[in-house]
């Protein structure tokens, strides 16, 4: 959430900052709309990535001042099936836990892209942000009538760690909640929210 956050504060005000009295000035500038998208969401990305690894090295650098590089062979508890559990090293889940924050990276700086497109107002984007991540992904995995559709929403996988180790899968019970399905779903809606930003470009 702390992530979350952090990123709704610093892409909600770089990309509103495209917009002047809600008309957009990147107009002004001869690069067509795919490239400009692709600019921004590199660097949204690239922002969201270096601060998740920024964060996890302040978590895990006092911890291994102490137990050294051995912390990476903690046993994790997993579920692979409904019923199915399987301890693996902390080490093992470290490349499937980083392919979804990938992903989860591309939806969140698009969907904060889109945002900023709808609202033009830095304000209006925060709140907007804030109110669907956010509220959203709490929602998601706080209230069980939401599990049966867990597996198309893609606030269910904003938490890479709850999904790599099957852990929503068996608390929702639904197991189509898995790193493959999260992956796929991210990209459409990254997809749905880049025609979404792209019809409001031209609304406005």
């Amino acid at each position: 959430v702390f992530l979350l956050l952090m990123m709704i504060f610093i892409l909600g005000n770089t990309y509103c900052s495209g917009y002047y009295e809600q008309i957009s000035i990147r107009h002004l500038l001869p690069v067509s709309f795919g490239k400009k998208w692709v600019t921004d969401i590199l660097s949204g990305m690239t922002v969201f990535l270096g601060a998740a690894v920024i964060l996890v090295l302040i978590c895990v650098l006092p911890g291994m001042v102490y137990a050294g590089f051995g912390g990476f062979s903690v046993p994790v508890c997993t579920w692979i099936e409904e019923n199915t559990v399987k301890y693996v090293s902390a080490g093992s889940l470290i490349p499937a836990i980083a392919v979804l924050l990938l992903f989860t990276a591309l939806f969140v700086s698009s969907f904060i892209r889109c945002a900023s497109a709808v609202c033009r107002k830095s304000m209006y984007t925060l709140f907007l942000c804030i109110a669907v991540l956010i509220g959203t992904e709490i929602a998601v995995w706080r209230f069980a009538p939401l599990h049966s559709t867990a597996s198309v929403n893609p606030m269910t996988y904003l938490n890479p760690l709850r999904i790599v180790t099957g852990q929503f899968m068996y608390t929702s019970g639904n197991m189509s909640i898995t790193l493959f399905n999260g992956c796929a779903v991210l990209t459409i809606w990254s997809l749905v929210l880049m025609m979404t930003a792209y019809m409001a470009e031209r609304v406005h």
